[in-house]
């Protein structure tokens, strides 16, 4: 039998920026969790909380010294000694008590745990990605659903790449892992869609033209649904946007 003892030791990096009710909402589900990880990495800026009970956590909390959120992600990094890390950004939480457990469970070096993630906007939630295959469940994985391993943590989030940053740093650790653990029948975290990673704006669709004109034009079209036809209905049309992409590439 495993005990918690034994396990290895997992560091949850979370970013958070002028929103104490998203922060709060995620330290309730990790503080709430049956097994607790080990480290607790906060980088914030323009957020202050009361005190709260760490129990077993050790926290580091670092404030306003961050230019962007995946430079926020980056110092993060810099500040994780556990033998694996994953981020949960404010307003993301995990729906279980026991997905700390089921991730230390799963945790070996050099393989990289890559979960389904359960997406939502007001009351509608669906499974991101729907994983029939393995190209494009690797293709859509989020970052709150992927557990890294510390052999990664040389790895940094390139800030010249926008948005692209975190396609590209998950795509440099699945090329260097020793083995991708994907878990198809369980989503252990929330992603609230509109919040700190993913709402269009102006910005948005300037990295997404650095990118490329075809990013560039479709996160256009993506700010003009959300503001035409606002957020709940623009994320649904788009979620069956990309199940019926799906469908035609089957």
């Amino acid at each position: 039998m495993v005990t918690k003892s034994s396990l290895p030791s997992l560091a949850v990096i979370t970013i958070a920026k002028d929103d104490v009710a998203a922060l709060t909402e995620t330290l309730d589900s990790i503080l709430n969790q049956s097994c607790l990880p080990d480290q607790l990495i906060i980088v914030s800026r323009g957020i202050e909380i009361a005190p709260f009970n760490l129990k077993s956590m050790r926290l580091t909390w670092i404030k306003d010294r961050d230019s962007s959120l995946y430079d926020a992600m980056n110092i993060g990094l810099n500040h994780v000694t556990s033998d694996g890390y994953m981020f949960l950004n404010a307003g993301d939480f995990f729906i279980s008590e026991s997905a700390v457990s089921t991730i230390k469970n799963h945790l070996n070096a050099g393989v990289v745990l890559a979960y389904v993630t359960q997406q939502s906007y007001c009351s509608q939630k669906w499974i991101r990605p729907n994983p029939t295959r393995y190209n494009n469940f690797l293709k859509y994985c989020g970052h709150q659903s992927v557990v890294f391993t510390s052999q990664f943590l040389y790895l940094r989030f390139d800030l010249h790449k926008g948005i692209a940053a975190d396609l590209t740093y998950m795509s440099r650790v699945f090329a260097q892992a020793s083995g991708i653990m994907l878990i198809k029948n369980q989503a252990l975290v929330e992603f609230r869609l509109g919040g700190l990673s993913n709402y269009p704006s102006i910005t948005s669709i300037k990295l997404r033209f650095r990118a490329s004109l075809k990013q560039g034009f479709l996160e256009c079209a993506k700010f003009l649904l959300h503001k035409l036809l606002g957020s709940q209905t623009a994320y649904r049309l788009l979620a069956w946007y990309r199940h019926f992409q799906q469908i035609c590439t089957e």
